[in-house]
């Protein structure tokens, strides 16, 4: 299967509640390329978490080139609530899926722990 589209990101892999309250971006980095010679329109990036520490979000591209990179910087707002309210420490993950079209081009679930309130 040919890859058409690669996914480059940087992430914090330990979310805490200060974190959330110092507005400290989760997703520090994030890039998508069109390794193709092919012009692909309606891109969708879909984030989501589980657990649900921040609410998920689509970001719309309208247009990526051939050969282009894309720098793309989400403001993910962590839950307060749901940070405030943990009582141990878990682990979660993070889901990244990139669509063009209908059709599913990169999808990957990273882990993340979650802090405790009080950790």
């Amino acid at each position: 299967m040919e890859r058409l589209i690669a996914c480059n990101y940087e992430y914090g892999e330990k979310i805490t509640f200060a974190l959330q309250q110092n507005h400290v971006p989760f997703i520090k980095r994030l890039s998508i390329e069109n390794t193709c010679e092919e012009k692909y329109h309606d891109i969708k990036i879909d984030l989501s978490s589980n657990p649900s520490f921040f609410e998920p979000e689509t970001i719309h591209i309208e247009v990526l080139n051939p050969e282009e990179t894309m720098e793309i910087h989400p403001d993910i707002p962590l839950s307060a609530d749901y940070l405030i309210n943990l009582d141990e420490s878990i682990t979660g993950h993070f889901s990244l899926k990139i669509r063009i079209g209908d059709k599913e081009a990169y999808q990957k679930k990273l882990p993340v722990d979650i802090l405790s309130f009080d950790s």
